[in-house]
């Protein structure tokens, strides 16, 4: 096959503020920013177009607010909609029908029926920083995504997902489930919304000769609240609510740490993953004995390092 695509896109910003600039409103506003941008692409797969805004505000300095707002049609991708068909690694699920995890072989590939998406986006953040020697950094923010005939993977083997889409799973005659098709699809509706928290700061490092043999210091801290997420498979089907279990259940919290550290041909990077429990309804919109429940868990990655060959 032969593809092809072709993208125009704009943007434009004006001061509306500028902090320095010694007028009254200079200094009582401080500095404010306005960015207005479009975009049309048309290729192989589909066509698309997007229109957002943005709002920048920096009151004082190591204050920064920011609000965008967005709205997109996107073109699916040439490898979701042409990636030939194949069989992945046996992957295992949890059969809800039968009570057990099963292994099932696994459908991959693209889908040439899929449609293009439309989605709205907005985005609001603080940021506080950089703070103090160690270059302290806070950043807090809220975001909404609401999408309508998002292109995404099959949701968790539940009552509700085999029954919206009867002819992506496979059974033998003994009703024992053995392949699943996992190639994208459109979702109805999905809105999620969540709270996004990091902090992030480093050892001060010094100059010249010194700065070979000084301790290099970077710890990031990240965690994510989500206060909202639901789909919708199909359209006449009542939404989903992922938090509560409901077609496949998520988390509602995870947290991230991350060290980096350096001192001579000395090094380690450290990582640690936290996630919160959650649990995967059986039935929709009804906690049971038969539901599959995910406890908390936490990953840690650890690595050290030895330079060989002086700097």
């Amino acid at each position: 096959l032969d593809f092809n695509a072709r993208e125009a896109r704009g943007t434009l910003t004006a001061t509306l503020s500028k902090g320095d600039s010694g007028s009254r409103m200079g200094r009582v506003v401080g500095d404010l920013l306005a960015t207005v941008g479009g975009g049309v692409r048309a290729s192989s797969a589909g066509s698309g177009d997007e229109v957002s805004g943005t709002i920048a505000w920096t009151p004082r300095k190591g204050l920064l607010f920011n609000a965008s707002l967005s709205a997109s049609t996107d073109g699916v991708s040439d490898t979701q909609r042409f990636e030939p068909v194949y069989y992945g690694a046996p992957t295992v699920v949890f059969d809800f029908s039968a009570g057990e995890a099963v292994e099932v072989l696994p459908v991959r590939g693209g889908n040439p029926d899929l449609r293009s998406p439309r989605s709205q986006n907005l985005a609001l953040n603080a940021a506080l920083g950089p703070f103090t020697r160690w270059s302290l950094r806070v950043n807090r923010g809220y975001q909404r995504l609401e999408a309508n005939d998002g292109v995404g993977a099959l949701p968790n083997l539940t009552a509700e997902v085999e029954a919206a889409f009867p002819d992506r799973f496979l059974r033998d005659q003994d009703g024992r489930l053995i392949s699943v098709d996992y190639r994208p699809i459109n979702l109805r509706s999905t809105l999620a919304e969540g709270l996004n928290t990091s902090l992030n700061f480093s050892l001060p490092r010094p100059t010249g000769a010194a700065a070979s043999e000084a301790t290099v210091l970077r710890v990031a801290i990240s965690h994510a609240f989500r206060l909202r997420n639901t789909v919708a498979l199909l359209a006449g089907q009542p939404e989903l609510d992922r938090l509560k279990g409901d077609g496949g259940g998520i988390s509602r919290q995870d947290a991230r740490i991350m060290v980096d550290a350096r001192r001579g041909r000395w090094g380690v990077n450290a990582s640690a993953r936290w996630q919160g429990g959650y649990r995967t309804r059986s039935v929709s919109g009804l906690d049971s004995g038969r539901d599959l429940i995910t406890e908390a868990y936490t990953a840690t990655d650890l690595k050290f390092t030895f330079q060989i060959t002086s700097s």
